[in-house]
C-alpha cells in the first residue's frame, strides 16, 4: 500500500523545483503524509508478566506445554489415542504440581517454625489465597477516585491546601 501510494504522487513539482532546500521539504512532507495515512501509530498496552507462583519451576513449565499442546492435538483431532494422551499429561501435570505445591509449603513452615507471626501469614496465603493488590480510594468532591496515580495527585492538592491554611492560620 506504501509503495502504491508512492507511485500514485505526482513527483514534478518537486523535480522542477530549483531551490534544493524547498525541494527536500516538498519530498520530505510527501513522504511523511504518505508514511503517516499507510502506517498509523497504533497505541498498545503492555501487560505485565503475571508473577508465577514459587513452586512453578522450568521443568513444570515444559510438562504445561507439552499438556496444552496435546490438548490442541486433541482438540483439532479428537480420537481415543489423543484424548487418552492429553488426559495422562494433564493428570500428571496435577499431580506434579500438587506435589510441588506441598513440597514449597512444607519448606516455608519448617522456616518459619519459630516465627507465629510468618506461620500465620503462609496459613491465611494457602487457604485465601495470596492476598489481593491494596486498593484505594478516595472522595474527591463526590467523585469517586480509585487510580493510584490520581489518589496521590489528590492528597497531594490537600495537602498543599493545608499548608497554605496552617501558613495563614500562624500569621
Amino acid at each position: 500500500m506504501f509503495s502504491e501510494e508512492l507511485g500514485a504522487v505526482n513527483w514534478e513539482s518537486i523535480f522542477r523545483e530549483n531551490n534544493p532546500s524547498l525541494a527536500f521539504e516538498k519530498f520530505n512532507t510527501t513522504l511523511l503524509g504518505i508514511y503517516d495515512l499507510t502506517c498509523p501509530l497504533k497505541s498498545m498496552k503492555i501487560r505485565k508478566k503475571a508473577a508465577r507462583k514459587p513452586w512453578v519451576d522450568d521443568e513444570l513449565l515444559r510438562m504445561i506445554d507439552i499438556r496444552n499442546a496435546l490438548y490442541t492435538a486433541h482438540i483439532n483431532e479428537p480420537n481415543e489415542f489423543s484424548s487418552a494422551q492429553f488426559k495422562d499429561q494433564r493428570n500428571l501435570v496435577n499431580s506434579t504440581r500438587r506435589k510441588k505445591m506441598r513440597n514449597f509449603y512444607g519448606e516455608e513452615f519448617k522456616k518459619n517454625a519459630s516465627n507465629p507471626k510468618a506461620t500465620w501469614k503462609i496459613i491465611n496465603e494457602v487457604i485465601r489465597g495470596s492476598p489481593a493488590p491494596q486498593q484505594y480510594s478516595l472522595n474527591d468532591g463526590g467523585e469517586i477516585v480509585r487510580d493510584l496515580d490520581k489518589v496521590c495527585d489528590c492528597l497531594l492538592i490537600i495537602s498543599r491546601r493545608l499548608v497554605k491554611l496552617f501558613r495563614v492560620k500562624q500569621q
